[in-house]
């Protein structure tokens, strides 16, 4: 993706999404993009918890209510103080998630809450992955409880040399071109990429640190955070639902907690 134009951000019942919100329209603000809005949230437990004689639809409509009012009242005073070009996407009857996936398809970057059940009315239960794979779009996923911050400055970029590795690094370019550091952990066998992903980023203007695959006796998801928290890395690039070395090493056991509660925001593509 060699610019953004169009941005999807999510929203819910919870303080992180108004700092998912001023994400979102700093990037729609320095990349002079469409941002839409749309509500998703897990139902409240009032909701799941009440009697069977009320109609699902109509009582999910009413615990829904507030929370959407929330949400949509937030994205408009947002929109009140920028001069980004903002557009609320109205539910439609199939649902949020059909919202969002439906949406997804016409963004070029979207911005998701990462889900944590510990949140009543936050992200719903597997929307990332699903919007992830049902449109082919890179989302950027923000973790519970984040707080408004600049541009990314410090960016790790996991490489493998996979197909879905490729399609994060291509929806990672304008990111990387404004970083201040980029830093990508080379998950090729024995190191077989020879310099061959700092020379394609170089010619797309990015200079970057190619940083070996460490050895350690900790796990290699472990060692990938720890990576991250040595360099203060505040974005963390890399596919999903691969195939290629690192997805096996990081995503077998490791990406459902990472996922689950991220402890930095993730740029994913599948």
């Amino acid at each position: 993706m060699s610019s953004i134009r169009t941005l999807l951000v999510q929203l819910d019942a919870t303080p992180s999404a108004a700092a998912r919100l001023h994400s979102a329209l700093a990037l729609a603000t320095q990349h002079r993009a469409l941002l839409t809005g749309v509500f998703a949230a897990s139902p409240p437990a009032a909701a799941l918890a009440a009697t069977v004689s009320d109609r699902p639809a109509a009582l999910l409509l009413r615990a829904d209510r507030a929370a959407y009012e929330d949400a949509h009242a937030l994205f408009e005073s947002a929109r009140g103080g920028s001069t980004a070009e903002m557009r609320w996407r109205a539910p439609g009857p199939d649902g949020a998630l059909a919202d969002v996936c439906e949406e997804a398809a016409y963004a070029d970057l979207l911005v998701l809450g990462a889900h944590d059940p510990a949140l009543a009315q936050g992200t719903p239960s597997g929307l990332v992955d699903e919007v992830l794979r049902t449109s082919g779009r890179p989302a950027l996923v923000m973790p519970p409880g984040a707080v408004p911050s600049p541009p990314s400055q410090v960016v790790l970029v996991g490489w493998d040399a996979s197909a879905a590795a490729a399609r994060a690094l291509a929806a990672a370019q304008p990111l990387l071109q404004e970083a201040r550091r980029v830093l990508v952990l080379d998950g090729t066998p024995s190191g077989r990429d020879d310099g061959r992903i700092r020379d394609y980023l170089q010619r797309h203007g990015i200079a970057a640190q190619i940083v070996p695959w460490p050895h350690a006796a900790q796990a290699p998801g472990e060692a990938l955070l720890a990576l991250a928290r040595r360099d203060g890395v505040d974005l963390l690039v890399m596919g999903c639902h691969g195939h290629g070395r690192l997805h096996e090493l990081l995503f077998g056991s490791t990406t459902c907690s990472v996922l689950q509660r991220p402890p930095l925001p993730l740029l994913l593509a599948h």
